[in-house]
This record gives C-alpha cells, sequence and structure tokens, in this order.
C-alpha cells in the first residue's frame, strides 16, 4: 500500500524523469561520420566515448539550465564555456573533457551541414 505522503515524491521523481528525457531527444546522437570528425581533434574519439559526452552533458547541465544546442556555439567558443561551467556542475576532468569532445564534435557536424546546403 502507497502512503500519501510518499504518492507527491513519487509524481515529481516521475515529472523530472520525463522532462529530463525531453531535454535529452533533443540533443543529437553521434554517428560513425561523427566519430571521424572527432578523431581529428580527439585521436582516441569512439563512438562509445562520443555517447558518453553526451550523456554526461544532458545529465551535468539540465539540473541547472536549458541545453544549449551544440550548434549555438562554435568549436573553439565551447571549451571556454566548459572551462567557465565545470566549477558550478563540479564537473571531474573526465566529464568536462568527454562534453568537449561531444559539444565540439557535434558542433563542427552543424557547420558542415551548413555549407554543405549553401
Amino acid at each position: 500500500m502507497v502512503s500519501l505522503r510518499s504518492s507527491p515524491l513519487k509524481l515529481a521523481c516521475s515529472m523530472l524523469a520525463t522532462v529530463a528525457g525531453l531535454g535529452c531527444a533533443t540533443v543529437p546522437r553521434p554517428n560513425e561520420i561523427d566519430v571521424a570528425r572527432a578523431q581529428t581533434h580527439f585521436p582516441g574519439a569512439t563512438l562509445a566515448s562520443l555517447e558518453a559526452g553526451r550523456r554526461a552533458f544532458v545529465d551535468s547541465c539540465s539540473g541547472c539550465h536549458a541545453l544549449p544546442k551544440p550548434e549555438k556555439k562554435s568549436a573553439d567558443q565551447w571549451p571556454k564555456v566548459l572551462d567557465e561551467m565545470a566549477g558550478e556542475a563540479k564537473l571531474s576532468t573526465s566529464q568536462k573533457n568527454l562534453i568537449a569532445q561531444f559539444l565540439v564534435t557535434m558542433s563542427e557536424n552543424s557547420a558542415a551541414l551548413r555549407n554543405r546546403d549553401h
């Protein structure tokens, strides 16, 4: 039997999980083409490391603000943003590097697509 006291907490947790899931859906997923592009800046990049960077980005950043789209900043701007935010988000060096790898790569993906279309 569920007590009335636990119901609001369960509802809040359920709503938070739903919102986090929605935010995650708008963040692009890397693919093999992204891996090849990532390796020009990050030689050890893999699909798994890009996915880990995506997950760290969503998990670490969505708790405090709406997630920016990777293409909103250039590949040169993202490391500076991460330097500023890493302390606030209490990111480890590993998390920061994975997020940088993901954001820089996906930012360049968007730039490549824009250039292709023009």
